[in-house]
């Protein structure tokens, strides 16, 4: 079994100038998390789909989703104080409640993922228990020291841009929480990182940009141009 863990519980710190957390702002005819949440519920493959908000928000995302009711089942359910305390409330859910084989984790604040990304992560789970989308960067990186001046030039071969989902074997991201757990680790970058953190090997696809993450005005502007 497959399921998509859908992170929407953030609380937008960096779009100042909204009053409404990102995730639920509408955008057309849908709001914000509704775009991921959409393509994971229509994808065939994705048996099930785990979405995190904040508890405050649990009620109306609950009467929200219902529509959704006849095409997958959706578990609505609180999320924590960080990204990672969220995703970890969502696996330990998924454990007692579903018991999955493999789980993709999603931002919804990269409204524009693809069924067509989401087909090559399930797939390619055959092959490796860990792997996370990223994307090569085209432009040149420096370095600006405290002065706002350009201080030096960085490579840019190796150097990729993070995306979600990551997907995973079930146990072996559980496993990977629950030892950040033990070493008191509370704000983890992405679920990936945990499993660097133990030594484990975690392999890059190529995402797209335009799985892009929705984090300023500029991004939201976009956004609405693409729809």
């Amino acid at each position: 079994m497959v399921i998509g863990i859908l992170l929407a519980a953030g609380e937008s710190l960096r779009l100042k100038s909204r009053v409404t957390p990102k995730q639920f702002l509408k955008l057309g005819k849908k709001k914000l998390y509704q775009f991921s949440l959409d393509t994971f519920v229509k994808h065939k493959k994705v048996d099930q789909v785990v979405l995190v908000v904040n508890d405050q928000f649990i009620t109306q995302v609950q009467d929200e989703v219902k529509s959704y009711a006849k095409l997958k089942t959706i578990h609505v359910i609180a999320g924590g104080k960080t990204r990672q305390e969220s995703s970890y409330l969502a696996l330990q859910y998924a454990k007692f409640h579903i018991k999955p084989d493999f789980v993709l984790i999603h931002d919804v604040a990269r409204p524009m993922i693809s069924e067509l990304l989401i087909d090559t992560l399930i797939a390619k789970l055959k092959h490796y228990p860990a792997m996370t989308l990223a994307r090569q960067i085209n432009d040149s990186l420096f370095v600006v020291d405290d002065k706002a001046t350009l201080n030096n030039y960085l490579g840019k071969n190796d150097i990729y841009l993070s995306q979600t989902p990551q997907a995973f074997e079930f146990e072996t991201i559980f496993d990977a929480h629950e030892y950040a757990r033990k070493l008191k680790i509370k704000t983890a970058i992405d679920d990936a990182s945990l499993l660097f953190l133990m030594g484990k090997k975690v392999h890059v696809v190529t995402g797209s940009r335009l799985n892009f993450k929705v984090v300023s005005e500029d991004d939201l502007l976009l956004l609405e141009k693409l729809i």
